[in-house]
């Protein structure tokens, strides 16, 4: 899987990304502006974690625990 799926609307997952990993900072990741590689480092570094395992954590988040929301519809 990967993060492609999940980072297009970027600002509306922060919330939930902050809520699942714990030691992250809204702030820090508006900076990362979607950036898979960064976000896996920035991950890493804040929870103890390899770069690799932040990856895996990240690809399973947005597998099964990125809450889609429904797309607005211009009227």
């Amino acid at each position: 899987m990967s993060l492609t799926p999940v980072l297009p609307p970027w600002p509306q997952h922060l919330d939930q990304l902050c809520q699942r990993f714990r030691h992250l900072e809204i702030s820090a990741l508006k900076r990362l502006s979607g950036d898979p590689q960064r976000l896996a480092t920035y991950l890493a570094h804040r929870h103890d974690l390899t770069i690799a395992e932040a990856g895996e954590a990240l690809e399973d988040w947005a597998a099964f625990g990125v809450s889609h929301m429904p797309q607005t519809v211009a009227a």
